[in-house]
């Protein structure tokens, strides 16, 4: 996984920016949250994709039994 961006950065001083304005700050930093997807988050759900996706292929070639590996302590 890649390190932080500007993006992260950028959403982290805006909830915290958010969050310190007295009374609705709390309130406002949770509606960030809430419409806007983390840059970090985004970017782990679309590895998880790929990866699954990579997956499903392997299984497709026959060369990766997913059902016995999930089974298979050992691997």
């Amino acid at each position: 996984m890649k390190k932080e961006t500007k993006e992260d950065i950028a959403y982290g001083v805006a909830k915290t920016v958010f969050g310190s304005i007295s009374i609705v700050g709390a309130v406002a930093s949770e509606l960030l949250q809430l419409l806007v997807t983390p840059p970090l988050e985004k970017r782990r759900n679309d590895w998880m994709i790929e990866v699954g996706e990579k997956l499903k292929q392997l299984e497709q070639k026959e060369e990766l039994d997913l059902t016995k590996l999930a089974n298979n302590d050992v691997l």
